[in-house]
């Protein structure tokens, strides 16, 4: 995840995409059920944008059916070594105008290694590593039921940190 990090901060840092370009296809993020909050489609719309890559498309997916599936979760992820910059951002209401500048190469280095740090302190104990990301992609001897947050203070928030 280390390298999806920086790539992601980097592809954020250099796009230009304008927020009324048309959303790239997605395959299962294109209906919306009407249990989702109304800022939901428009968010997701913000997100297609961010790159046009398979797999940044499949995470967007993955999330949604996370939120699907989570329905009425509530509750709030760890802070324990969450990058200042989530906090500067969560204290502004997570508005995508107010996204924290990232494009210093060394505020972006010392935000992707606290991004990993936090990341990883929210894995379950039988998941951390002490060598940090990329995490290992088998399911060991537990569940992630931790991570099952949802809505805008859930699972959300670890996507639109590397969006």
């Amino acid at each position: 995840m280390r390298a999806s990090c920086t790539r992601a901060a980097q592809v954020a840092t250099k796009s230009s995409a304008p927020l009324s370009s048309p959303p790239a296809k997605s395959s299962k993020a294109q209906g919306f059920k009407s249990n989702h909050p109304q800022w939901m489609p428009e968010l997701v719309k913000q997100l297609h944008l961010v790159s046009s890559d398979a797999s940044w498309l499949n995470l967007v997916d993955s999330w949604l059916l996370l939120e699907e599936a989570i329905k009425d979760s509530k509750g709030l992820l760890p802070t324990f070594e969450r990058p200042e910059q989530v906090f500067w951002w969560n204290k502004r209401g997570k508005h995508t105008s107010s996204i924290p500048d990232l494009s210093r190469g060394d505020v972006l280095t010392t935000f992707c290694n606290k991004w990993d740090a936090w990341y990883n302190s929210m894995q379950p104990e039988w998941h951390q590593r002490e060598d940090g990301l990329p995490m290992d992609k088998t399911v060991g001897r537990g569940g992630f039921e931790g991570l099952a947050i949802g809505s805008s203070n859930g699972f959300l928030v670890i996507v639109m940190t590397i969006a």
